[in-house]
């Protein structure tokens, strides 16, 4: 994504497009524009089993994943015979 806004700055535009120089709209453009070219292959895919409370009153849990590279992931949940929920998350490695 970086590189295209390099290029799409040195290509001199006569007006300058907001949303095409922005990086920092990573996630809506992957979830709400659709844009495949950022996304890179599967690299994890696992099964939670949710426990809804009665009458649907909201619940937190801690999600715990087999990812292990920082990095920008989008992450799609998907309900069985139900919603898709889609977002960006960040995962950075700490050093000790």
């Amino acid at each position: 994504m970086l590189d295209d806004v390099k290029s799409y700055l040195k290509s001199n535009p006569a007006q300058l497009d907001s949303p095409k120089m922005n990086i920092g709209d990573l996630g809506y453009r992957l979830v709400q524009q659709n844009e495949q070219k950022y996304l890179g292959e599967r690299v994890a895919q696992w099964d939670l089993d949710l426990h809804p409370r009665p009458d649907h009153f909201d619940k937190r849990i801690t999600v715990a994943t087999p990812l292990q590279k920082a990095g920008a992931y989008l992450l799609t949940a998907k309900m069985a015979d139900g919603n898709t929920s889609k977002s960006l998350s960040g995962w950075k490695t700490r050093q000790l």
